[in-house]
């Protein structure tokens, strides 16, 4: 039988690889120029769900995790907005966009910090558990995440609304 707590870490690390999948998906699809809402939709309850369930474990005292998981949630909350409120308009586009690729740099960041802290990504790959492979890791991670977030935020470009400006709605008669 499942203890409370046993159960709140298979529901938090489902939803940890949920909002991971997601993400990857919906950076895919910004990466292509593609407003995928559903599955930014999706994504950012993932998101949102890991980050309550991380905070859930605070018996353990604040540690670095809970308060990427704050961040986490703030910076989910700006992507949401961004898109489903603000339509991608103006700077809620580049909100969007860099909201997107930080939160599942974050994510996967956290993830990195757990296989590598519990040894099962150094039992695989034969490496040492220690701080400088976790060092490697991140700062290789926040490079490549730094480098396609900003090539993303120029390339993703929503495709311009069918609705007519009030110059255009005129119809203009010609004169005989």
């Amino acid at each position: 039988m499942l203890k409370y707590n046993d159960t709140l870490v298979l529901v938090h690390a489902s939803l940890s690889l949920a909002a991971i999948s997601l993400g990857l998906v919906v950076a895919v699809g910004i990466w292509l120029a593609r407003r995928l809402p559903r599955w930014t939709a999706a994504s950012l309850v993932a998101m949102l769900g890991a980050s309550v369930t991380r905070l859930m474990f605070l018996s353990e005292g604040m540690r670095t995790s809970h308060w990427i998981s704050l961040a986490l949630l703030l910076t989910a909350s700006a992507t949401a907005l961004s898109f489903f409120l603000h339509q991608l308009r103006g700077a809620a586009r580049v909100i969007y966009v860099s909201g997107a690729y930080l939160s599942l740099y974050l994510n996967i960041s956290l993830a990195a910090v757990q296989l590598i802290g519990k040894g099962w990504a150094t039992r695989v790959l034969r490496l040492p558990p220690s701080l400088s492979t976790l060092m490697v890791v991140e700062v290789a991670l926040l490079i490549l995440f730094v480098a396609l977030g900003a090539g993303a935020i120029r390339r993703y470009q929503p495709p311009k609304s069918k609705r007519r400006s009030s110059t255009n709605n005129r119809v203009t008669v010609p004169r005989e």
